[in-house]
């Protein structure tokens, strides 16, 4: 049984995620300072005034995994992103919350 590692998991853009809005998701996924390739990424958008959302995708040859997200409008209470990264080496999570539009 190999040793999980931890991916290192780094949103490219958007720089910040804003509620009603539709952005272009880049994360780049790394593994010791090496891009990981066909990580799976899923990226969950929860929130308390609004339904989860979940996308599922692959990193590609330069470790990126790019998506296209709706985010729901909401005026009340908190959002965030939580962005996985999951391959054969290892497996890390970052979180980003969502600014109110």
């Amino acid at each position: 049984n190999a040793q999980q590692q931890k991916l290192e998991l780094k949103v490219l853009t958007p720089e910040v995620f804003t509620a009603g809005k539709s952005v272009g998701l880049r994360v780049l996924i790394s593994c010791g300072g090496k891009a990981e390739t066909d990580a799976v990424v899923t990226i969950k958008v929860i929130g308390t005034a609004f339904k989860p959302q979940v996308y599922i995708g692959r990193s590609a040859i330069d470790g990126v995994a790019s998506f296209s997200l709706a985010i729901p409008a909401f005026t009340a209470g908190t959002a965030a992103i939580v962005i996985e990264g999951q391959s054969k080496r290892g497996r890390g999570e970052v979180k980003q919350l969502i600014r109110r539009s």
